[in-house]
């Protein structure tokens, strides 16, 4: 449109970022955003509600929150279009803040206000706060829409009420594929390992065909439990029988499962048949265990490739030192002092949030722990 001289309005443009959206592409977006700061005395809402968006489903919540602070006009979709940017991109705490503001100035509830803050709660582990989201869901009569639904049953069972995650789940009159993955996630990684391949009894029973998410959550909680066999079985069963080509993500499972039983021989092999080159959480899941069992040769390796990946990452070098002194190699130890120190890194302040009882209130007081 653009070379042939046509003159672009603010609708074409919001669709246009829209596009972006769907296809991730940041970079257009931003031409975009660019090109209408440039035309536009003033952009109109929806314009920059969609830029906000993009910029947050592309990663880019810096711009997302830039865009947002610069509009003279708010509405509902601009607050909740950041809301939802803050909870895609794990800003939990943030999330709760903001909602918090939502409420003080009055604005509504709709439903993705309340699945994004639900989200928050249970990557906070705040069942406080999360049963006052419960409550306004009740009041405003979407409790029973299958989003919230599925949010409350990953709330309820990361919180360890798996009792009432089961009411929910056994209540819903929609249960899809995002709902079994809700809880079955829920109890693989909040120690309900048991739990959740019972639950994929349950599902093979129902007839409902499993995801990749619900093959990530089985090999995990196989890893956890140390059931080889099984975990093997489930990863042969997902490309046999569903036809669904494992990620990265299936693939760190069976590597920190045959490396937590010890079995390093079959975890180098895995990695070594991986139809793409594995990541740094592949190396740190070798890594590990390489710590719990003593071994000091793949441990070299595996820290290797972590540096080769994140050279200013300073963790490869703490743990090599340790599977060095758990060996009684002290000379390594040393060695890897003062590469470590010569390299000027240091361990990163660990936070910790203390939730807070009211969302009226502040929500987190955060407090840092000294790096060591």
């Amino acid at each position: 449109m653009r070379t042939e001289n046509m003159a672009i309005d603010q609708a074409a443009m919001t669709s246009l970022l829209q596009v972006c959206s769907s296809m991730g592409r940041l970079r257009m977006a931003r031409e975009v955003h660019c090109y209408a700061l440039k035309t536009f005395f003033k952009l109109d809402t929806l314009l920059l509600n969609a830029t906000i968006t993009v910029y947050s489903r592309c990663g880019d919540i810096t711009g997302a929150e830039m865009v947002f602070n610069l509009m003279g006009k708010k509405d509902i979709i601009s607050w909740t279009a950041l809301l939802t940017g803050y909870a895609q991109n794990g800003f939990a705490r943030e999330v709760l803040l903001f909602f918090r503001e939502m409420l003080r100035r009055g604005l509504g509830s709709p439903v993705f206000c309340i699945t994004g803050v639900l989200r928050a709660c249970s990557t906070t582990t705040n069942l406080a706060a999360g049963l006052q989201i419960h409550s306004r869901a009740l009041k405003l009569g979407i409790d029973d829409d299958t989003s919230v639904e599925n949010a409350l049953i990953t709330l309820y069972a990361s919180c360890g009420s798996v009792q009432i995650a089961w009411k929910i789940f056994n209540s819903m009159s929609n249960r899809g594929i995002i709902s079994w993955n809700s809880l079955l996630t829920s109890f693989s990684q909040h120690g309900n390992e048991v739990a959740a391949i019972q639950l994929f009894d349950m599902m093979q029973e129902a007839g409902v065909c499993p995801d990749d998410f619900t093959f990530a959550g089985l090999l995990s909680s196989c890893s956890r439990m140390g059931h080889v066999t099984q975990g093997c079985v489930y990863f042969k069963l997902m490309k046999e029988k569903y036809n669904l080509e494992p990620k990265m993500v299936h693939y760190t499972c069976m590597v920190d499962l045959f490396a937590r039983a010890g079995r390093f021989s079959d975890a180098m092999d895995l990695i070594d048949a991986m139809p793409c080159e594995p990541d740094e959480i592949v190396w740190e899941a070798l890594l590990a265990s390489c710590k719990v069992h003593g071994n000091v040769e793949l441990g070299r390796i595996a820290a290797r490739k972590i540096l080769e990946i994140r050279p200013e990452d300073p963790s490869p070098y703490i743990i090599l030192s340790s599977i060095h002194a758990s060996v009684d190699m002290w000379d390594e130890k040393a060695w890897n002092r003062i590469v470590f120190d010569t390299q000027r890194a240091r361990k990163d302040a660990a936070s910790s949030w203390i939730g807070a009882q009211e969302l009226s209130e502040n929500i987190f007081d955060t407090f840092q722990v000294g790096a060591t």
